[in-house]
């Protein structure tokens, strides 16, 4: 979901352009796409009945959130909200005479449900709820009167959370209450903030004036609010901008470095993502996958695995675009934001991640297990991430296939002669005839052997006589080790003799 954007955060410290990490060769890749021409026949606001005819001036879009549904909402012009379906396309929101309204910061959630601050006429401001089958739908404590409100994020769950223009911290539920959740702040902080971020736990994160300065919170209505401190060095100021529903959090700080984009979690606390770039930077926003993206003198993407990147190196060069700022990332890893299309126009984008499938199996080559060879079942018998038609060892017990006798039985340590199958009394006799012994000691051991396993056979449950013959068992091979036996012979013997005792 698309989160509060603060230009000029970090007043006073000194900033950085970032450094980018050079692109390895498997960095994901995206396709990149406008949202097309705004729709027709739509009408001026405010105004007599006056359509509106795009060729005449100049536009420019900018795309703010994306649902895991593809849905996106933007602003036209910095203030006419559209919204994008891959289905439909764009249309923006419009009175009942098809006038556009001038409305700021949309956000949109995986039902459809957009919140944004909204001029209904040229006297009445509300942060309203706009659904595809209820219109619009104005939320309590937000006209005009009472003071200047503006959304800043929209969970699941259809809760709603922004500011007042008197740094009031709100939270509008869903059983159409609202409150100050600076209710809940310690005692001593400052009665203003500003509330960026919430999941569908209800969590909410942001900046606060705390006892220390500007800080990044964390709030919930269970455990109240709580500081999450600062990067080490530097001036106190942080804030956070994002949270997911693992609690994880992003946001902006500072450090002797300057100002960092942080990430936040209650096991690591505070940690580095890499410069923040100049004071313009927008975001950054996380997804549920750990994703991050934001803007710094360019749209950039993060993980754990790549670092920070460049979006404008993972995007073919002959698209024509640049990616000037990256706004939301969805769970599909869809990201939107604003950038110059191919003539140099500011336009909405969407990024798409593209799918390769190196051996046409029809699983993506990132998800493949066997990226090279065609296995559409993805069968992998040892869960060792390897697909069974590109491992030599698929049941992972250290015996390759081509030697396995039990090539999908793992015995699990038990497999004194190495031919890949737990030990068991029936193998015994060829195991025996296999060794080529002296035909008295291979007679002995057969006997004892048959022995052993008329003991088993005879009731159901280990009885002593069977123990004492596998010991007879292995007695009599201790005796002929170095002999009539051969020392290493006699030493995997006593081994599976030893693994079946164990397994009786």
């Amino acid at each position: 979901m698309k989160k509060f954007y603060w230009a000029g955060l970090l007043t006073g410290l000194t900033f950085c352009f970032v450094t980018l990490n050079p692109v390895p060769a498997a960095a994901y890749k995206y396709s990149v796409s406008g949202l097309g021409p705004p729709p027709e026949n739509v009408y001026w606001p405010f105004s007599d009945v006056i359509p509106v005819v795009w060729d005449d001036f100049e536009y420019f879009t900018n795309a703010r959130a994306i649902n895991d549904n593809g849905w996106i909402v933007g602003e036209m012009n910095g203030g006419f909200i559209f919204l994008w379906t891959p289905e439909e396309g764009m249309k923006f929101l419009v009175d009942s005479q098809n006038k556009l309204l001038f409305c700021l910061s949309p956000d949109i959630n995986n039902d459809g449900t957009i919140v944004t601050t909204c001029n209904l006429t040229d006297v009445d401001e509300y942060v309203i709820m706009w659904t595809t089958d209820g219109g619009m739908i104005p939320l309590a404590g937000t006209a005009k009167q009472d003071g200047y409100c503006e959304p800043t994020d929209i969970n699941n769950r259809g809760q709603v959370i922004g500011w007042g223009g008197n740094g009031t911290s709100l939270f509008w539920d869903t059983d159409g209450t609202v409150m100050n959740i600076w209710n809940w702040a310690p005692v001593g902080w400052v009665d203003w903030g500003w509330p960026q971020g919430l999941n569908d736990s209800g969590q909410v994160v942001g900046q606060c004036m705390s006892d220390r300065g500007g800080e990044a919170f964390l709030w919930s209505a269970d455990a109240g609010m709580i500081g999450l401190g600062d990067l080490p060095g530097g001036a106190f100021y942080s804030m956070a901008m994002s949270i997911n529903n693992n609690g994880q959090v992003v946001g902006l700080g500072s450090s002797d470095s300057g100002a960092e984009v942080f990430l936040w979690s209650a096991d690591k606390g505070m940690i580095s993502l890499g410069s923040a770039g100049t004071n313009w930077c927008r975001g950054p926003f996380i997804n549920d996958n750990g994703v991050v993206v934001g803007s710094n003198g360019g749209a950039f993407f993060w993980t754990e695995e790549t670092g920070k990147l460049s979006l404008n190196e993972l995007i073919d060069p002959a698209s024509g675009w640049h990616l000037d700022e990256a706004y939301d990332i969805n769970n599909a890893g869809q990201i939107v934001g604003v950038g110059r299309d191919p003539a140099g126009h500011t336009r909405a984008f969407l990024l798409t991640p593209v799918v390769t499938d190196t051996d046409n199996d029809g699983v993506a080559t990132e998800s493949d297990n066997c990226p090279d060879i065609h296995n559409p079942d993805q069968l992998d018998s040892d869960l060792d991430g390897r697909g069974d038609v590109c491992d030599d060892d698929d049941d992972n017990d250290g015996v390759a296939d081509a030697a396995d006798i039990c090539p999908l039985q793992n015995p699990g340590g038990q497999d004194a002669n190495l031919d890949g199958c737990l030990d068991q009394i029936a193998d015994l006799p060829d195991l025996i005839v296999s060794l080529e012994l002296p035909p008295g000691v291979e007679q002995s051991l057969g006997q004892k052997i048959e022995g052993i396993m008329d003991s088993i056979a005879a009731g159901t449950e280990v009885s002593q006589d069977t123990l004492n013959r596998l010991n007879a068992f292995i007695n009599e091979i201790e005796a002929q080790s170095g002999k009539k036996i051969s020392e290493e012979d006699a030493a995997m013997l006593i081994e599976f003799a030893n693994n079946l005792l164990a397994s009786l």
